[in-house]
């Protein structure tokens, strides 16, 4: 009997050792085939998601899918929802859970570039409705999570230039030239210092919006200052018909997979610490060892932390260009959120925390199972209740392998001013494996001298054999494949 209770205990923990993305991978082959409408519907039926647990990443990911659907005020629902859940995760409680059982049953928190996607798409929501003050809004907003991060002092992702951008572009566009300024500034300066530890050069394109945001903000000094440190004469040349500033979304954010350590505490007088197989990873052992067989019982110690593990991209980063209206615009886009190597800076940072976490809670779970296995008074029980305890520990050991995957892998962007009154053609033209060019066209209405609009494409892999061309901006996404 008490064997057969064991053995169900055991079936039960390794059946629940499925990842994230193998719990989700319906909805991200439905992302991969442009079939957006299939994946929200998989996503939002999906048990595992709709566990109280995984509320913030259930609506992260419909917020997302909706923001692809073109359903964009139901969007802002879920995406909105995400914010707030983020405010009020109980920690301590969520620490509790970690230690006692495995971090992949506490409540889901965010990477902190995560916190910033989700303004991102906010953000365009709202402009996309022609919500301005609550795009503004988002952009104050995205400016507090950039102070956030500032404060928290991390070597690698400290700052994400690519926010400030979006941010000085939002306050551009509602003509507030002055916040503009500070914005690209802030960009500017934090593409300099870390864009390259985050896989970006700094964008050229950077250059332009900082020289004209001071110019429209009067600001003569620094106008001169950036012309002499760029080396160039700025001229400003209002855009008759308006601009449009474009982001492409390349490829699919990195999943996490479980990669497994197997740990053993060694020492003697100079102190006791734990060591992996290759004994290149070495982690100070800060408890006591008053009995030496408890030694065998911290051998063997089996970590399981996550790792993010990227897709290939279908379409190269550079180069590409852009027509307007059938023109050379002499436009091309440029990279600037790289998140396959944001997500892995920001997981390599915390590995030596997470590590001492896990092995701690994993030695105190072989301590007590040797202590019940060596207790003569219950005898065959003890044995029983020893072995179980270790290997409910070794099986339950399990990574925390969610994040949000509808995401992109990179984005690359441009400012494109568009050449006449009514609909305009913009072809953007990229190149696929076999160095061929593929093109996606979008059909722009001007909206006026100097008016900027946005547009965000996604191309999770190969574009679909025939997509929609929509006749003005704010139609549903361009990709989204005709129906046989």
């Amino acid at each position: 009997m008490k064997l057969s209770l064991l053995i169900s205990v055991l079936l039960f923990l390794m059946v629940s050792c499925k990842t994230y993305f193998e719990k989700s991978q319906n909805a991200h082959t439905a992302i991969a085939q442009y079939q957006f409408q299939e994946a929200l519907e998989d996503i939002a039926s999906n048990k595992y998601l709709r566990k109280k647990r995984n509320a913030l990443l259930y609506h992260l990911e419909l917020g997302r899918l909706y923001h692809l659907n073109g359903e964009y005020e139901e969007s802002n629902k879920h995406l909105n929802y995400a914010d707030d859940l983020m405010d009020y995760i109980n920690t301590l409680t969520d620490l509790a859970v970690s230690v006692a059982v495995n971090s992949a049953s506490k409540k889901y928190r965010a990477e902190d570039f995560e916190k910033i996607m989700i303004h991102y798409y906010k953000a365009l929501n709202y402009i996309y409705l022609n919500e301005m003050e609550d795009a503004l809004v988002e952009a104050r907003r995205m400016n507090l999570k950039e102070m956030e991060l500032d404060e928290k002092k991390m070597k690698q992702y400290h700052t994400d230039p690519f926010g400030m951008m979006l941010i000085g572009q939002i306050y551009e566009k509602a003509k507030d030239y002055n916040n503009a300024f500070i914005a690209y500034r802030n960009a500017y300066d934090a593409y300099v210092k870390t864009g390259k530890s985050l896989g970006v050069e700094v964008p050229k394109q950077i250059q332009e919006d900082l020289l004209r945001a001071a110019y429209l903000a009067q600001f003569y000094d620094e106008l001169s200052y950036y012309e002499n440190t760029f080396g160039k004469k700025y001229k400003y040349t209002p855009k008759e018909f308006g601009e449009l500033i474009l982001y492409w979304e390349n490829g699919k954010a990195p999943y996490k997979i479980e990669k497994e350590y197997i740990f053993t505490l060694v020492g003697g007088q100079a102190g006791f610490y734990f060591t992996d197989q290759t004994g290149n990873l070495r982690v100070p052992f800060n408890g006591t060892v008053s009995n030496p067989s408890s030694l065998a019982a911290l051998a063997g110690i089996r970590i399981a932390l996550p790792a993010y593990k990227e897709f290939p991209l279908y379409y190269q980063p550079t180069p590409n260009s852009i027509t307007v209206n059938n023109k050379d615009s002499s436009k091309h886009l440029e990279l600037v959120e790289n998140i396959n190597v944001i997500a892995e800076k920001t997981l390599h940072e915390r590995f030596s925390k997470d590590l001492a976490t896990h092995l701690t809670k994993l030695a105190m779970n072989q301590i007590l199972a040797q202590s019940l296995r060596s207790d003569t008074t219950n005898g065959e029980l003890g044995m029983i209740l020893g072995t179980a305890v270790s290997a409910a520990g070794f099986l339950s050991e399990q990574a925390d392998t969610r994040n949000w995957q509808s995401l992109p892998a990179m984005i690359s962007y441009t400012r494109v001013p568009l050449t006449q009154k009514d609909s305009n053609e913009v072809t953007l033209q990229l190149v696929n494996p076999a160095g061929q060019t593929e093109e996606i066209k979008i059909y722009v209405n001007s909206k006026g001298k100097n008016n900027i609009q946005f547009k965000n494409i996604f191309t999770p892999d190969k574009l679909p054999g025939k997509i929609v061309k929509p006749e003005s901006i704010n139609d549903t996404l361009t990709l989204k494949p005709i129906k046989p």
